[in-house]
This record gives C-alpha cells, sequence and structure tokens, in this order.
C-alpha cells in the first residue's frame, strides 16, 4: 500500500541562485548530504548517482525536471530496496522566492511503508534523513558550515555507539 508524499518545507536565508548551486554542486553536497557527492550532467533525463565519501556507488535516479533556480526533480532508487514498486519514489526540490529569502518546498512521492522509520534516533526514512538533511543545508546556506557531524552515523543511518 502507498503512503502519501513526504513534504517539508524551509525557509532559508539565501538567493535562489545560491541555493540551486547547493543543490547541483558537489562543493556543497557532502557537506549537508550526509557526506555523498552526486555525480550527473544535471539535465531533464540524465542519470544521478550518489557516491559515498570513499568512491562506492549507493544510490541512483534520473533528472525529471530541470529548471534552473526553480524546480530540481530526480527519481531515487538504492540497492538494497526489496521493496516491491510500481515506479520509482521522486524528489522535487522548489525554489520559491519569498519575504528576502527563499522558501524551500521538498516533496519526496511514490512512497511505500518501507521508505519510513518510526526510530527518531536515526536518520534511517525518508522521515528522518531528509530533516537531517535540510537542516544541514539551511545552516550551510545561512552560516557557511552544517549542522551535522555525518561521521558519527553508519551507512545506513543509524548514530554510531559512542565509544568510552
Amino acid at each position: 500500500m502507498a503512503k502519501p508524499p513526504f513534504i517539508y518545507a524551509l525557509h532559508i536565508k539565501t538567493t535562489p541562485k545560491k541555493l540551486w548551486q547547493a543543490l547541483i554542486d558537489n562543493r556543497f553536497i557532502p557537506k549537508y548530504f550526509f557526506g555523498y557527492k552526486i555525480r550527473s550532467e544535471w539535465k531533464k533525463g540524465a542519470k544521478v548517482e550518489f557516491i559515498w565519501p570513499d568512491g562506492t556507488s549507493s544510490d541512483w535516479g534520473h533528472v525529471t525536471r530541470f529548471q534552473p533556480n526553480k524546480v530540481l526533480a530526480y527519481t531515487f532508487g538504492w540497492p538494497k530496496d526489496k521493496t516491491k514498486r510500481k515506479r520509482p519514489t521522486e524528489v522535487k526540490f522548489e525554489i520559491l522566492p519569498m519575504l528576502g529569502g527563499v522558501k524551500l518546498l521538498v516533496t519526496h512521492d511514490h512512497l511505500m511503508p518501507a521508505d519510513t522509520d518510526d526510530n527518531p534516533m536515526t536518520l534511517k526514512g525518508i522521515n528522518n534523513g531528509w530533516p537531517a538533511c535540510l537542516s544541514g543545508l539551511k545552516s550551510l546556506l545561512e552560516t557557511g558550515k552544517g549542522c551535522l557531524d555525518f561521521s558519527l552515523m553508519d551507512s545506513y543511518g543509524k548514530l554510531k555507539a559512542k565509544k568510552g
């Protein structure tokens, strides 16, 4: 049974152009997106590949919408996903100038129950991962620094146990 889309909105004190760059430029992406880099030609139909810091490929998709400084959307799949789907999930970023800043509206659609996690002490699941990622994006654009230390989580979004 499908789930409704995950929708998250936030206001960022930045410009549409700077936010757009942060969404597609690997000088910014790893600082807020769990250490990933994203490899893509960034045009409609282009492949999107998520690369871990060690260089291995993790997730993938294809660009479905590309309107610079306005809308970016891509499908999203991952190797460990065993969920039977009619179509891949899709995430859309809408950039809306508002009140001297930008409203970023993120919609992740075509979700299934396996795409969320009820444990709030993890970054696993769309419902836990996107708020962490987008908080980091907002912090990066407003202060120049991300707000989370991604070295404290494993590759599945689970927080690592503290030593000592």
